[in-house]
């Protein structure tokens, strides 16, 4: 049993549906009783010309998982095209997107299949908001060093801070 956080997004069609459609997915996979959740956020796209991308619902949710971190890719993946996902190109807008952010200690470095963490954890405002909000304590394993969701909060840079998240 290993615990696992992964953040959810939708910027694409019933964005509220897809979210907790993917959710009540991951319900039913993740050891039984064990899932926690954020609120649910709105957010703009980051990394990306937001000029024609309609903003993103996101949600945090955290459990534990009785398989590998490959296995629960694999899973992740098939929620996201039973939803609708497609992937024409890179950061393209979508129905559904499903990311573990950390998967127990684990580092994995096998681009462009898995990185755990996720690269883009500390990047990514809505992701350190929706770990501090189901436990400030969750602990994440980073280049060899161990540090709380909240610690990666405090310690966000400016450009993260900017982000725009608001809670709905």
């Amino acid at each position: 049993m290993t615990f696992t956080a992964l953040s959810l997004g939708s910027n694409l069609g019933d964005r509220l549906f897809h979210i907790e459609s993917m959710e009540r997915a991951l319900r039913s996979i993740l050891i039984d009783g064990t899932l926690r959740s954020s609120r649910v956020m709105e957010t703009e796209p980051v990394g990306v010309s937001a000029a024609g991308q309609p903003a993103y619902l996101n949600k945090v949710v955290a459990g534990y998982y009785g398989g590998s971190a490959y296995e629960l890719l694999d899973r992740c993946l098939s929620i996201e095209t039973d939803l609708g996902r497609t992937r024409p190109t890179p950061k393209a807008p979508r129905t559904a997107d499903a990311d573990i952010l950390v998967f127990g200690n684990e580092e994995i470095n096998d681009p462009p299949r898995l990185i755990i963490p996720h690269p883009e954890l500390s990047n990514r405002r809505f992701c350190l908001e929706g770990l501090i909000d189901i436990d400030p304590s969750i602990k994440i394993r980073i280049a060899g060093r161990t540090l709380t969701a909240g610690e990666l909060h405090e310690n966000m840079g400016a450009d993260v801070a900017a982000q725009k998240v608001s809670f709905c």
